[in-house]
């Protein structure tokens, strides 16, 4: 007469076995190695599970870059747009550009470093960089030294004499936005050119790429 097989003990015992045979030979790796690890880097922005308070910016848009090529199309003022350090932003393709959620990803991962023009975001533990020389790399900006005797902090005054003819086209509203500037430019065919331009980058630097 056989014996009744203990089917369930037999069983784990077979899987104890083979995980024993399975890391053979491996080196283990404990909690202390991952801590290790993971102290070799600088501390993060923000600690785990928290994320800035603030909405996702999604007023920086392609919408307005699609906009000023509409409203430039088969004009000059076109041709010397693309010929400007702000022509790349009109050779990338729409379906590249990242969305801002990701931007916002990258940046509540990020570690606090010294240099103020690169972030490092961290993914599956390891660190990247982004910094001016990426961007310059993406967009086709010019993102090197500035030009000798620029100053960075100059401010034009904010007199009467400088504001006369931003108060001749709106009216004296000095808080105009991205929105009255698109409607100026559609709704005033007889704008002259150089004007229409100086708009149309005001659009492009202000509502894409320091949009707030």
């Amino acid at each position: 007469r056989f014996r009744r097989r203990n089917t369930r003990a037999d069983d784990l015992d077979e899987i104890v076995m083979s995980a024993r045979r399975s890391n053979r030979g491996k080196r283990k790796t404990n909690h202390v190695d991952a801590e290790r690890v993971d102290n070799g880097l600088p501390v993060r922005l923000f600690a785990t599970d928290r994320y800035p308070c603030e909405r996702v910016n999604t007023y920086s848009t392609v919408d307005l870059l699609l906009w000023v090529r509409d409203a430039l199309k088969g004009k000059p003022e076109m041709d010397i747009l693309m010929g400007s350090c702000f022509g790349g932003l009109f050779q990338i393709p729409t379906r590249r550009l990242l969305a801002g959620k990701v931007v916002h990803s990258m940046m509540t991962r990020q570690l606090v470093t010294m240099k103020k023009y690169e972030m490092w975001p961290v993914f599956g533990g390891n660190p990247f960089r982004f910094s001016l020389v990426e961007f310059g790399e993406v967009t086709g900006l010019p993102c090197g030294e500035f030009e000798e005797g620029y100053s960075i902090d100059y401010k034009l005054p904010e007199t009467e004499e400088n504001y006369a003819h931003w108060d001749t086209l709106f009216g004296g509203n000095r808080d105009a936005t991205i929105e009255d500037i698109v409607a100026l430019v559609e709704s005033d065919d007889q704008i002259p050119r150089d004007i229409r331009l100086k708009l149309c980058l005001v659009v492009i630097v202000d509502g894409v790429l320091i949009a707030s």
